[in-house]
């Protein structure tokens, strides 16, 4: 499980494998992770990756540039909680951020692309 947080300055956001302890700046994490990372995004909330392609580009060269501003947008803190779970889904969270009501693109506390109802969904939340 990861945990994605910003450094104390604010300045560089890093990750850190909750299983061992070990942290990582974003910007050196394996481009392969990146890639799937991108790709869950796409499954799981494809409005909001739509956003991401319209926003920092497509394809794969870019497949960087969406997921820090996914992770961005949607981890903050380093609060002791999984971001990423073992299965690379992403366990949003609220974050602080400035122009969350003015921000044009919308990536913020995504909803989940799913086919379970909205009273499965709420069922479910009670055990997360």
């Amino acid at each position: 499980m990861k945990e994605i947080y910003w450094n104390s300055e604010s300045s560089m956001m890093l990750c850190e494998e909750l299983d061992d302890g070990n942290v990582f700046r974003f910007c050196d994490l394996p481009r392969s992770l990146i890639i799937h990372l991108d790709r869950k995004i796409e499954v799981d909330y494809p409005d909001e990756h739509e956003t991401l392609c319209n926003w920092r580009g497509t394809g794969n060269e870019y497949a960087y540039a969406r997921v820090y501003q996914f992770c961005a947008c949607n981890f903050s803190a380093k609060d002791g909680y999984p971001d990423i779970d073992d299965d690379m889904n992403f366990i949003t969270e609220k974050v602080s951020c400035p122009v969350r009501h003015t921000c044009k693109f919308k990536i913020c506390n995504p909803q989940l692309s799913t086919k379970l109802s909205a009273r499965q969904i709420e069922i479910i939340s009670l055990y997360t």
